[in-house]
């Protein structure tokens, strides 16, 4: 395996290297992580999201998954990203991957949905359907930007 560094690392800093993709499902990652390396993750995002317990389903109407999208797109911006500048910077405890999250978001924690939206995403660009595209690549930013570390490459705060 070869790791590459995004940027200067300094003596001493802790460097992660994540065994799979963080946005994965939590029954997923922990039964792939038992089958291959033979250890349950206690990582803030796995330890976050075993207090959850089962995940509640999404809303059945395509409005109302709409309003629980653009609720995840305000709370990434004001509050993860910090584009607001009079949104209230989030805690401590908010600065791990998932914590902080509002409860009417835990519904998109649902196996179903990140595949799903990635599809819909993917196709409505290769489609030229690009209303649709944007609308979902922007939901999938905010996802990524909710469930990653902040230093994860595909939401690109790698960077200095």
């Amino acid at each position: 395996m070869e790791i590459v560094a995004l940027r200067a690392i300094t003596s001493g800093e802790e460097i992660t290297v994540p065994y799979l993709d963080p946005a994965l499902p939590l029954q997923t990652r922990q039964s792939a992580l038992r089958a291959n390396y033979g250890f349950n993750c206690m990582c803030p995002l796995c330890t976050f999201q075993q207090t959850l317990g089962p995940v509640v389903p999404l809303p059945s109407d395509s409005k109302n998954i709409r309003a629980v999208e653009d609720s995840l797109c305000e709370y990434v911006t004001s509050h993860i990203l910090q584009l607001d500048p009079y949104g209230i910077p989030p805690s401590a405890a908010e600065t791990s991957p998932g914590s902080g999250i509002p409860s009417e978001l835990f519904c998109l924690l649902n196996a179903d949905y990140l595949p799903s939206l990635s599809e819909t995403f993917s196709r409505s660009s290769h489609e030229g359907n690009y209303e649709i595209a944007l609308a979902s690549g922007r939901t999938l930013l905010a996802f990524y930007a909710a469930i990653y570390p902040r230093n994860y490459p595909q939401i690109g705060e790698n960077q200095d």
